[in-house]
């Protein structure tokens, strides 16, 4: 005995032709993404001193192959690199300002910043040295007076253990897995603070957040944006920074902040 089956009715010309139009719309993506596979392919084998030009929100970097990574290399060439600190400086910064940074990285928001219309001043502070001539080099190409700091943030001047990673924004005050300890000069934000007297202050040293603003007046800051880091200092972490702020009259301001970027401002 063999089952009963009812065949398949055929596809009309219109079912047919919406079927075509969804396969070459699948075709489409995919050599979109295998465009920009290759387009974005991370130089392994380039030497590390050959420079890549990248431009993101009209601000010119260059940045050598050594201190690339693939992960830091894709948000490059993406335009994606610390694209929502920019939106909260854009919301944030006002003729006059004198500027604060702690982080500077490749000298991307330095540079970003130091463009705005009437900045009376910007200080970097990046304790990294693989980075220093990096960042010196994107504010000349920005041409912008960015003061640069080689050191450590730390609650005391001297030196202090510094943990270096391979991606450079994950180096960091704190011991995290694939990191080496060296020892690094380190500046005193209470020192640093009294002498930049900032009215702004930028924030991104990977959980350094957590203690180093203790005993610091910051009277003198009308808004900080800071991200923070809730995978390394803990949920309880994020509290006591945002308790520290709080009782220099610094607030969490919701509509500007963003997910791990949170912009502090006085009432």
């Amino acid at each position: 005995m063999t089952a009963s089956h009812r065949s398949l009715p055929s596809l009309s010309i219109r079912a047919r032709r919406a079927l075509q139009a969804g396969q070459d719309a699948a075709l489409h993506l995919v050599r979109r993404h295998w465009r920009r596979r290759m387009r974005f392919r991370f130089p392994r084998g380039a030497a590390p001193d050959l420079r890549y030009r990248f431009d993101i929100r009209g601000v010119p970097l260059e940045v050598p192959r050594a201190v690339l990574t693939p992960e830091i290399w894709r948000y490059l060439c993406e335009g994606r690199y610390e694209t929502e600190e920019l939106d909260a400086i854009a919301g944030t910064t006002r003729p006059g300002d004198r500027v604060l940074e702690l982080g500077a990285g490749i000298g991307f928001i330095s540079s970003f910043v130091a463009r705005r219309p009437g900045i009376e001043r910007v200080v970097a502070v990046e304790a990294n040295p693989k980075l220093i001539e990096v960042a010196r080099r994107n504010h000349a190409i920005n041409d912008v007076p960015v003061e640069l700091v080689n050191a450590v943030v730390a609650q005391e001047n001297g030196t202090v253990p510094f943990y270096m990673h391979a991606d450079f924004w994950r180096c960091s005050m704190t011991p995290q897995p694939d990191t080496e300890e060296v020892r690094l000069p380190a500046r005193s934000l209470r020192d640093l603070v009294a002498e930049v007297r900032p009215s702004l202050l930028i924030v991104d040293i990977e959980g350094g957040e957590l203690t180093v603003f203790d005993g610091v007046d910051l009277s003198c800051v009308r808004e900080a944006i800071l991200e923070v880091h809730p995978d390394v200092i803990g949920l309880d972490g994020v509290g006591r920074v945002f308790a520290r702020f709080a009782e220099e009259g610094l607030f969490y301001h919701p509509r500007k902040s963003s997910r791990a970027i949170v912009v502090l401002a006085r009432p």
